[in-house]
């Protein structure tokens, strides 16, 4: 069955010329062959630590904040505070 481009009527015959539902010339849809990728087997590779030390920081997005960053230490945690999960 050729789909319509026009309507995407999807029960023309294969051998068609115009589309049933709506009279548009149907155009010929090449399929390409499938392309086979062979994985790349490596060994996994393990991030090293680096030697300079990583700040993080939180940025304000409000315009006046009385606080425009705030940077955490090793020991902050950081996510949403649930009142129900208490």
């Amino acid at each position: 069955m050729i789909i319509c481009t026009a309507c995407c009527y999807d029960k023309n015959p294969d051998d068609a010329e115009y589309c049933d539902a709506c009279g548009s010339e149907l155009q010929a849809v090449v399929t390409p062959a499938p392309t086979v990728i062979q994985p790349q087997i490596s060994s996994p590779q393990i991030p090293q630590p680096s030697s300079s030390t990583t700040i993080a920081k939180l940025i304000s997005k409000q315009p006046g904040s009385p606080v425009p960053e705030l940077i955490l230490d090793s020991n902050a945690i950081v996510g949403i505070f649930d009142p129900d999960m208490c």
